[in-house]
C-alpha cells in the first residue's frame, strides 16, 4: 500500500462505522457538483483509501476494502437498487488489510471526504469526495438517508446536480475500473449530460435566484449598482426559462414566478437605468469625439449625473425594498423547489421552446410589417422583439445538450439580436432625454446635431438586428425541438 494511502487524517471519524438506515441498508443518493462550496476546507474531513477485491459489474455486488483515517475495513454491497442496497462492514486488523491490498492492484481510489451540513431544518450531511490519483479533478457527493421516503424528498442544493443515483458508471468500484466517465461540456445556465430535465430546469432557476440574492445580499453602497445589475439580469434569465417551462406547471404557478420576478426587476430598476442613459450618451460621444465634444453636450450630462445620483441617492434610502425582494426570492425559492413537469418534461421543454420561436416570428413580421407602412420601426415593437430573442437565447442556453453545436450558433445569434436592439431602445431614451431637455444645450443647433447622431445610430443598429432576425427566424426549428424531446429517452 502507497504512503499517501495509508496517511491518516488529522481528523480521524469519531466513530468506526458510519449509521445507515437500519442493519445492513444503506440508502444513500449521488450526485455530481458544479461548484465547490464556499470555504470548503473549513468543513471536517478524513482521506480514504479503498481498493476492490471484487467487483461485478453487471450485478453491482462489490468486496471493498477501506482504510479511513485510524480505521482499517473489508465492506460487501450486495443487491438491492442504486438507491438502497444491502451492505456489510466491519473492521479487519491492520496486518491482514495490508496482505489483502495487494489483491487490489488497478482497482483503487483516494479521495479526501469532507462532511457538509445540508443546513437549514435538515439534520442531513453531505459527504464530498475529492479524488486523487488517476481521478484528480474529478468530485462526487453522496447524502445517506433514513428511509427510503426521505431519499426522494430530498431537494439537493443547487450546486448539486446532476443526480447520479442511478447512473452505475459513478459507483466507486465502477470509478476504480474504468476512471470517470467522458461527459459532454456545456455552459453554466444548461441542463447537464445525464440530469432529468425537471430536475434541470429547477436547478437553473434556482441557482438564477440564488445567484441575485447573493448579489444584493453582498451589496455595499460603493458596488451597489453592480449587485442590482447582476440581480437583474437573474431575473430575466430565470424568467425566460419559467416561460419554457409553464406548460407543465400546476395552476398559476408559472405566472406567480414571473410576476414576482418581473416585480423584483422592477423595484430595483431606477439607479441602473438612469446610468445606462449615461453610458450611451458616452459611448455615442466617443463614436463622434468631434462632433460630441464638451461644449455641445457637457449641459446635458452633467443633468444625466444627477439624475444618477438622485437615482442612487433614493436607492439607498430605500433600502427596504431590496430587503423586500430578498423575501420574495425566499418565498419563490420554496415554490419552485416543489415543481413538477409532469410524466413528459423533456416533451414540456420542448413545446415551451417552439412557443418561444413562434412569438418571435410573430414579433419580427409584425417590425417589417410597420416598417414598410411608415418607413420607420417602431421602438416598442422593436423592444418586443428583444423580449423574444432574450427569451431564446436563454432557452438554447438552456437546452444545449441536446444538439450543442447548433444550439450554441442560436444562442450566440439571439444574443446578438438582443444585444442590437438594446443598444437602439438605449438610444431612443437617449433621444427623449434630448428632446425633454432644451435647456441645457448652448445651441439649439447642439441638441439638433444630438439627435441627428442617434437617428443615424439607431438606422444601423436596426438594419443589423433585422439581418439578424431574418436569419434566425427563416430557419425551421422543428428539428430542434425533437431533439429536445428526445432528452427524456436518455
Amino acid at each position: 500500500m502507497s504512503d499517501d494511502a495509508a496517511t491518516e487524517d488529522s481528523k480521524p471519524a469519531p466513530s468506526v462505522l458510519d449509521r445507515h438506515s437500519g442493519e445492513g441498508i444503506e440508502i444513500e443518493r449521488k450526485f455530481l457538483v458544479t461548484e465547490l462550496p464556499e470555504h470548503l476546507l473549513t468543513y471536517p474531513s478524513e482521506r480514504i483509501a479503498q481498493g476492490y477485491l471484487a467487483v461485478d459489474q453487471d450485478t453491482g455486488t462489490v468486496v471493498r476494502l477501506r482504510r479511513r483515517g485510524f480505521h482499517t475495513l473489508m465492506t460487501v454491497k450486495h443487491g438491492g437498487s442504486t438507491l438502497a442496497r444491502g451492505e456489510e462492514e466491519f473492521v479487519i486488523d491492520p496486518p491482514r488489510f495490508d496482505r489483502l491490498w495487494s489483491a487490489t492492484e488497478g482497482r483503487r481510489i483516494e479521495k479526501v471526504r469532507y462532511k457538509v451540513p445540508v443546513g437549514g431544518d435538515s439534520d442531513l450531511t453531505i459527504e464530498l469526495d475529492v479524488f486523487g490519483g488517476t481521478l484528480t479533478g474529478f468530485v462526487l457527493a453522496e447524502v445517506e438517508f433514513p428511509n427510503i421516503e426521505a431519499a426522494e424528498a430530498f431537494r439537493p442544493p443547487v450546486w448539486l446536480r446532476p443526480d447520479v443515483t442511478a447512473d452505475r458508471r459513478y459507483a466507486n468500484a465502477r470509478l476504480a475500473v474504468d476512471g470517470a466517465p467522458d461527459r459532454k461540456a456545456v455552459g453554466e445556465h444548461a441542463l447537464l449530460d445525464g440530469e432529468a430535465v425537471d430536475d434541470g430546469v429547477r436547478f437553473v432557476v434556482l441557482a438564477q435566484i440564488d445567484a441575485a440574492a447573493d448579489a444584493l445580499q453582498g451589496r455595499d453602497a460603493e458596488d451597489y449598482g453592480k449587485a442590482v445589475h447582476t440581480a437583474r439580469k437573474a431575473f430575466k434569465r430565470a424568467r425566460a426559462v419559467v416561460r419554457i417551462a409553464r406548460d407543465g406547471l400546476q395552476g398559476d404557478s408559472a405566472e406567480r414566478a414571473n410576476t414576482a420576478l418581473r416585480d423584483a426587476g422592477r423595484a430595483l430598476a431606477g439607479a441602473r437605468d438612469a446610468l445606462v442613459v449615461i453610458q450611451t450618451l458616452d459611448k455615442l460621444a466617443g463614436r463622434h469625439p468631434d462632433a460630441l465634444d464638451a461644449q455641445r453636450i457637457g449641459g446635458l450630462r452633467e443633468a444625466l449625473v444627477a439624475d444618477h445620483e438622485q437615482a442612487e441617492r433614493e436607492s439607498q434610502v430605500g433600502e427596504g425594498a431590496v430587503d423586500e425582494v430578498l423575501e420574495t426570492l425566499g418565498a419563490l425559492r420554496g415554490e419552485i423547489e416543489a415543481w413538477d413537469l409532469g410524466s413528459d418534461p423533456a416533451g414540456v421543454v420542448a413545446g415551451g421552446f417552439e412557443r418561444i420561436v413562434l412569438h418571435g416570428r410573430k414579433r419580427i413580421k409584425l417590425v417589417t410589417k410597420a416598417g414598410e407602412a411608415d418607413g420607420d420601426h417602431d421602438t416598442e415593437l422593436l423592444h418586443e422583439l428583444r423580449k423574444r430573442a432574450k427569451d431564446l437565447w436563454h432557452a438554447a442556453e438552456l437546452v444545449e445538450i441536446a444538439a450543442p453545436k447548433r444550439f450554441q450558433a442560436l444562442a450566440e445569434q439571439s444574443h446578438e439580436l438582443a444585444d442590437h436592439i438594446g443598444d437602439d431602445h438605449d438610444l431612443a431614451v437617449l433621444a427623449d432625454q434630448v428632446e425633454g431637455r432644451p435647456g441645457v444645450f448652448g445651441e439649439p443647433a447642439d441638441a439638433e446635431l444630438l439627435l441627428d447622431l442617434i437617428a443615424k445610430r439607431r438606422r444601423k443598429l436596426q438594419r443589423k438586428a433585422l439581418a439578424v432576425a431574418g436569419e434566425i427566424y427563416a430557419s425551421k426549428h422543428g428539428r430542434l425541438a425533437e431533439r429536445i424531446a428526445e432528452l427524456g429517452e436518455r
